[in-house]
C-alpha cells in the first residue's frame, strides 16, 4: 500500500513539475522579410477546472529590436499553450492569428507571425478577341506569400469589367486566368508589384 502511495504522490509530481520548453516568438514583414520590433506578445494556458476550462496567462511582453522573444515555461502534460502577437497598424495579410501548443510536440518550437501591409489595385478585364457567347473565362491570384483566393466564376461572351480600387496586401501579386474559346482552354499567368500604401491597375485582357 505505502509502495502505492508513493507511486501515486511521484506521478502527481512529475505531472505538476511538467517540463521546461523555450518558445521562440518572431514576427517579420512578410514583403520585404525585416523583422516587426516591439509588437506585444501573450503565451496562455487552457485547463480543465471544475466549472469547464479556464484561461490561465502564463507571460506576456514585447518583441525585442530583431522582432523576437524567448520564453522559457514549464510546460505540464494535459495543457494547451496558446501564442498571439498583436498586429502592427495597416495590416491586410496576418499568416497565423494564434499557434497553439502542447506537451508532446516538438520540444522547443518557433512561432513566426507573418504580416504585410495594404496596397491597391484597380482590376481591368476584357475579351479582347470575343468569339461569342461561349466565350469563358476565370481567374484568381494570390501574393507570392500566400495561397491562391480560389478560380472566379465564370466570365462568359464578350465580357468587360473595370473594378473600384480595392486593398490588398502588398508585394507581388501573381494573376492565374483561363480561357475556353472554340473548345481550347489556354491558361495564363503575369503579376505585378505594389509597394506598401501603393496602387497598381492590373489589365486582364484575353
Amino acid at each position: 500500500m505505502k509502495n502505492f502511495l508513493l507511486a501515486t504522490f511521484v506521478g502527481l509530481l512529475l505531472i505538476s513539475c511538467g517540463k521546461k520548453r523555450t518558445f521562440h516568438i518572431k514576427a517579420i514583414n512578410a514583403v520585404t522579410g525585416q523583422p516587426y520590433a516591439g509588437l506585444a506578445y501573450g503565451v496562455s494556458g487552457t485547463k480543465t477546472a471544475g466549472n469547464g476550462e479556464k484561461q490561465v496567462y502564463e507571460h506576456n511582453g514585447f518583441l525585442d529590436a530583431n522582432g523576437e522573444a524567448y520564453v522559457t515555461l514549464k510546460v505540464k502534460t494535459g495543457r494547451t499553450y496558446n501564442i498571439g502577437c498583436t498586429k502592427p497598424p495597416n495590416t491586410c495579410y496576418v499568416k497565423d492569428i494564434k499557434f497553439t501548443y502542447a506537451i508532446q510536440d516538438e520540444a522547443n518550437p518557433t512561432f513566426q507571425f507573418e504580416y504585410a501591409e495594404c496596397a491597391n489595385i484597380k482590376l481591368n478585364i476584357e475579351n479582347v478577341n470575343c468569339q461569342g457567347p461561349n466565350d469563358k473565362m476565370n481567374f484568381q491570384y494570390r501574393n507570392r506569400y500566400s495561397s491562391f483566393n480560389g478560380w472566379s466564376t465564370d466570365r462568359l461572351g464578350c465580357y468587360s469589367y473595370e473594378s473600384d480600387f480595392f486593398q490588398i496586401p502588398s508585394g507581388w501579386i501573381i494573376y492565374q486566368w483561363k480561357v475556353e474559346r472554340n473548345g481550347i482552354l489556354t491558361n495564363f499567368e503575369d503579376s505585378m508589384y505594389i509597394a506598401p500604401n501603393g496602387s497598381g491597375i492590373f489589365i486582364i485582357n484575353y
